[in-house]
């Protein structure tokens, strides 16, 4: 009877000194969590605030066209925007940069002398929401000199219009006369370079703003001279990536 009585206290000390380790691991586990977690908070903290500083030193989302709410306006944004770009006498101050890189970027590229001339007869056109009897047009690039009419159909997200290419080209059939066939193009301009889906042909350009666009911008860069230019330019390159 005592033995049994002695291995039952030897028992319940072995419970109370188990639950005695148990709680201290508990303690001792709940510190090292506490310690830890204090740790980790103060170097997120840290991050949170040189991220904040960063972001104060780059304001990476600040972008005009989205502030503005006309990232998407396909009139009044990308077809104005380019054709300031394509014009060597734009605001940009740049000259001929990237309408000689455009033309490039088509296959079409002209002796130097035909940027440097000033006279009127050498003088590059931009237009844009060109009126015809065959439809608007987008942007025309002319030179009558150098023989080249280059006429862009821009589109974002609007749908064709019926036989819209094909009245373009017609309309370019009526002023033939005044430039070169070879250099007289037609473009289909789309975010991601698609087909027409009203064309009749393959008579046109297909060009990309998330490819050929981007690339053109993109090597400007290194040529464009002017800061505020520059700037301008690296926020269209991200919105056409959001396109």
């Amino acid at each position: 009877m005592l033995l049994q009585n002695h291995s039952l206290d030897e028992m319940q000390d072995f419970i109370r000194s188990f639950q005695i380790f148990s709680s201290e691991m508990d303690n001792a586990r709940y510190n090292g969590f506490h310690t830890s977690f204090k740790d980790i908070h103060i170097v997120l903290s840290e991050l949170t605030i040189l991220a904040k500083e960063e972001y104060r030193h780059t304001a990476p989302d600040y972008n005009i066209f989205t502030i503005l709410g006309v990232e998407e306006n396909e009139v009044r944004t990308h077809s104005a925007f380019l054709a300031n770009l394509l014009n060597p006498r734009g605001s940009h101050g740049q000259g001929e940069l990237f309408l000689r890189l455009f033309l490039k970027r088509i296959n079409l590229e002209l002796s130097y002398d035909s940027f440097q001339k000033l006279g009127s007869e050498y003088q590059w056109h931009i237009e844009t929401e060109k009126s015809t009897t065959f439809g608007r047009l987008d942007i025309v690039i002319s030179c009558r000199k150098k023989g080249v009419l280059i006429v862009i159909e821009n589109k974002i997200y609007a749908a064709d219009q019926e036989e819209q290419l094909q009245r373009y080209i017609n309309w370019m059939e009526t002023v033939k006369t005044k430039y070169s066939p070879e250099k007289m193009k037609l473009i289909y301009l789309t975010p991601d370079g698609r087909k027409s889906y009203t064309a009749k042909s393959e008579d046109y350009i297909r060009m990309s703003y998330k490819k050929d666009i981007i690339s053109l911008l993109q090597r400007s860069q290194e040529k464009v001279k002017a800061s505020n230019v520059k700037e301008m330019v690296h926020q269209y390159i991200q919105i056409i990536e959001k396109l």
